[in-house]
């Protein structure tokens, strides 16, 4: 259904868990058994040192509207069915970029 790499609207939750909103977001990892996936939040804010460019370069179908960021430190764990819809995949290469640098964290 999805795949890590692709770009989806879902409800991020705000760290205090009381609320959430509409926003892209990165799928990283998704198990086919499982129907949950870990995503990592996209924002067009550029603050944190914890993110990467994204742009349309880096997409292999979907356009953004505005050049974004990959924030590799705002993670999250939701259920498939709370993904509104898939807008955009980046490519091979970009995802191994932004895995390689979510796991230099740990």
């Amino acid at each position: 259904m999805y795949e890590p790499g692709d770009i989806v609207l879902i409800p991020f939750p705000y760290t205090n868990l009381q609320s959430s909103k509409n926003r892209p977001a990165i799928v990283i990892y998704c198990d086919g058994h499982v129907s949950d996936v870990i995503v990592l939040a996209i924002t067009s804010q550029k603050y944190g040192k914890k993110k990467v460019l994204l742009n349309n370069n880096k997409l292999s179908f979907g356009v953004l509207p505005l050049d974004s960021y990959v924030r590799y430190d705002k993670v999250a764990t939701l259920h498939s069915s709370l993904i509104h819809r898939k807008v955009a995949r980046v490519k091979k290469a970009e995802l191994q970029n932004i895995l390689r640098l979510f796991r230099s964290q740990f």
